[in-house]
């Protein structure tokens, strides 16, 4: 009798230890060229395309680009015009730091765009009828002139960034045009000219206001997108009107295209008291409630400390993630 207790309880156990993947249907992040790996860099978190502006001749002394990363697995960093390419095994979704002078140098002299390539491996992974599909990432170091300042960039989504932003933009949409975005150019309300080139374009833009805005068509045109990620550049050169800073202004943005076909995730926050409820995509096999990795879409935990920031990340089996920052038992960060 006694055994058959015990071997009850190890039943018990073991079930509610498994780890069981679940089918995702839908394209990969990976194949649709969909970033999203988690990164900071010089202290500037974000998911998928990450990125920030120094001076030329700025010190790289303490200064780290970190990658989040999940479960057990391999890490592939490359950038050819930083001289980088290693390859880490990591576990326990452990943070990996990069020491910056180790490739820059002393100090920042050149614009610098890393590729990152994470194959995460989760529980049980060996068994499961479902692997799990790798993860794309990028971070841009933007290193501008010294005598320049970067110049504010704000989007539609409310986001506003100094010299350097980015945006992931799906290839098309039903219709055959580009997705409908705006981004506004702060130039220190002064007035002069703005030049933009990279991805192919370039374009030159008086201006005598506060901020310009440009559409996205303006420089992607209405039924074209670039098929991979480049670059835009742009200069906000002002005219010498008495102004005591005429120093130019420096900006850069980041574009990643997508597959048209590509599903982005979504998740709900509900609240009960000091519990926090997750609940992501029925095709959502793993959540990571900080870096504890739990085996469904719906996860509850106590969320009590208001002033705590709870990172929580959700993936499917083919490497489409979400990533949301919960604080006060509200999401003040989702993408």
């Amino acid at each position: 009798m006694r055994s058959v207790v015990c071997f009850i309880i190890f039943i018990f156990l073991y079930g509610c230890t498994h780890f069981k993947a679940i089918e995702d249907p839908t394209p990969s992040s990976i194949d649709s060229n969909y970033l999203t790996g988690d990164t900071t860099i010089l202290g500037r978190y974000d998911s998928g395309y990450n990125g920030i502006t120094v001076k030329r001749g700025d010190s790289t002394e303490g200064k780290k680009f970190v990658i989040h990363t999940a479960g057990d697995g391999e890490l592939f960093i490359q950038s050819a015009n930083c001289g980088i390419d290693e390859a880490v095994i990591y576990k326990d979704s452990q943070n990996i730091s990069l020491d910056l002078q180790k490739y820059f140098g002393e100090t920042f002299e050149e614009s610098c765009l890393i590729n990152l390539i994470m194959f995460p491996k989760f529980p049980d992974y060996e068994e499961s009828e479902y692997p799990m599909r790798g993860m794309k990432s990028k971070a841009y170091i933007h290193v501008i002139p010294e005598d320049t300042k970067p110049a504010f960039l704000g989007f539609s989504n409310g986001e506003i960034h100094a010299g350097f932003s980015m945006m992931q933009i799906r290839e098309r949409l039903r219709n055959g045009k580009i997705e409908p975005r705006t981004i506004s150019i702060g130039t220190d309300n002064s007035s002069g000219v703005i030049f933009i080139e990279g991805c192919g374009v370039s374009l030159e833009k008086e201006y005598d206001h506060e901020q310009v805005d440009i559409k996205l068509e303006e420089l992607l045109g209405t039924e074209y997108a670039p098929k991979d990620s480049c670059i835009f550049f742009g200069a906000v050169l002002k005219d010498d009107n008495g102004e005591e800073d005429l120093r130019d202004l420096r900006f850069a943005i980041g574009i990643n295209v997508f597959s048209y076909k590509y599903q982005k995730l979504a998740v709900n926050l509900s609240v009960k008291g000091t519990k926090c409820t997750v609940e992501g995509s029925r095709y959502v096999s793993y959540t990571f409630i900080d870096n504890k990795v739990y085996n469904s879409n719906k996860v509850k935990f106590k969320c009590k400390d208001k002033d705590k920031t709870y990172k929580v990340r959700q993936f499917t089996v083919q490497g489409r993630g979400i990533v949301i920052l919960i604080k006060d038992r509200k999401i003040i960060w989702l993408k």
